[in-house]
């Protein structure tokens, strides 16, 4: 049960962590787009993330698969800035749980994966089973990012409320910024 509980906390840590932007700023233009009226269709879009994220750690943990090209750092940059750039049309009254983008964030969810599982195979080769190490960390990143998600949904209402603002600036504002800065770090991170 430990080995559980510290895997659960290296996936807590490894969204949270204040020095890894990538999921922060990829789950905040995930969820800005977001009020608390679409909660369940918010959380199957995270869960989506969360599910291809376990599966490439998984697989290049088991194959030992690490990317030396640069490419997987480049394409999680190239994630959030496409998610950015998705919120900008209008939103539908109504989110639909299975859209487009949750299919993205599947698949984003697989690049992002692809970039931890090097590291999460030195993790598990220290004897933890495979099966509970993944277990503990795709549970750490789920409650990791429903947190974030929560956050982001809070810290919206606070701002309606204290400062009126209109949801769609709140979308437009919040994903200009996340946009301009993960083009920037697509070109630091540029491959060729």
């Amino acid at each position: 049960m430990d080995s559980l509980y510290v895997f659960v906390r290296l996936g807590w840590d490894h969204i949270l962590d204040l020095s890894a932007t990538d999921h922060l700023l990829y789950l905040s233009m995930l969820a800005i787009r977001f009020v608390f009226a679409d909660l369940k269709a918010l959380l199957f879009r995270v869960s989506a993330f969360a599910l291809g994220h376990a599966a490439t750690t998984a697989i290049s943990g088991l194959t030992g698969w690490t990317d030396s090209s640069g490419w997987v750092e480049f394409s999680i940059a190239a994630s959030i800035a496409l998610t950015a750039l998705f919120n900008l049309p209008p939103a539908k009254k109504k989110t639909a749980f299975w859209e487009p983008q949750t299919a993205l964030a599947l698949f984003f969810g697989l690049v992002h994966g692809l970039g931890f599982g090097s590291y999460f195979s030195q993790l598990t080769a220290s004897g933890s089973s495979l099966g509970i190490s993944l277990l503990g960390f795709t549970l750490g990143i789920e409650f990791a990012q429903f947190a974030l998600v929560f956050a982001w949904l809070g810290l919206w209402a606070i701002f309606e409320s204290a400062f009126g603002w209109k949801h769609r600036e709140w979308v437009l504002a919040l994903s200009g910024a996340g946009c301009a800065w993960s083009i920037g770090w697509c070109i630091e991170k540029w491959p060729l």
